[in-house]
């Protein structure tokens, strides 16, 4: 079982964006409607294609997905979606607001891919992980599909004292 980290987004007329929901009516984004998984090898960098050998898929432990066994899944959502799959459980608790949650990383390519859709508009990001046994929530403000400011809010389970630390941003990305 992975670990699961908890994203919140928060964007005025998050609802609004295209290609955000699978559906317009939908509890959540959904990976493959914001960067679309490749459909046959003819889409895909070579780096992604396993070919049609079954040791080879074995081999690395590979499941095959969708009825495309040429297609090496986790290496390509590791690389476009920040996370090996797409969202785990999600809900819209208003229309500016998703929380879902992900598996071991929060998926920066797609927030970063969020962002640029919303344009001028800030977007916020909460993703909350476990570490040990402290609960680290990292805050970002993304602008233009750029990370522009974060901070670190480490609590404390056992006192619930929180210790908020600034990151530096450099190149559009906060660095940990």
């Amino acid at each position: 079982m992975p670990n699961v980290v908890r994203n919140v987004v928060k964007v005025k007329g998050l609802s609004e964006l295209k290609g955000i929901f699978y559906q317009p009516k939908s509890r959540t984004i959904d990976f493959n409607t914001i960067i679309p998984e490749p459909k046959t090898p003819n889409d895909c960098h070579e780096k992604y294609i396993l070919g049609d050998d079954k040791k080879c898929r074995e081999g690395i432990g590979l499941q095959e997905q969708d009825g495309k066994p040429w297609f090496n899944w986790y290496d390509w959502h590791m690389d476009n979606w920040g996370c090996k799959w797409n969202v785990m459980d999600g809900s819209r608790p208003d229309p500016d607001t998703v929380i879902f949650e992900t598996a071991n990383t929060c998926p920066y390519p797609i927030i970063a891919k969020i962002s640029k859709i919303a344009g001028d508009e800030i977007l916020v990001l909460e993703t909350t992980d476990l570490d040990g046994d402290m609960y680290r929530t990292y805050r970002m403000e993304w602008v233009n599909g750029y990370n522009t400011k974060a901070e670190v809010i480490v609590t404390d389970p056992d006192t619930g004292e929180e210790t908020v630390k600034e990151l530096e941003v450099h190149a559009g990305y906060a660095m940990y």
